[in-house]
């Protein structure tokens, strides 16, 4: 298990600079799978930090709540 955490975290930076860049074209809509939870909490960090609208359904998120999410995407 610490390795299947250590290697969500080493590819934290890399999927962060992406995803940096893609901010540079405001009208950009992008979608993410992960596996990693510690990936999503980075995006998440960074999305809310930067100010962008961004939405988050996992695995704590109510399924009766995922449809009226993804329609708001």
């Amino acid at each position: 298990m610490d390795l299947y955490k250590h290697t969500g975290q080493a590819k934290l930076p890399a999927v962060l600079q992406y995803i940096s860049d893609l901010l540079e074209s405001p009208d950009t809509k992008f979608l993410v799978f992960a596996h990693h939870k510690d990936i999503l909490d980075g995006i998440d960090t960074l999305l809310t930090e930067s100010k962008v609208d961004h939405i988050r359904i996992d695995g704590q998120t109510a399924a009766h709540h995922r449809g009226e999410l993804a329609q708001h995407f």
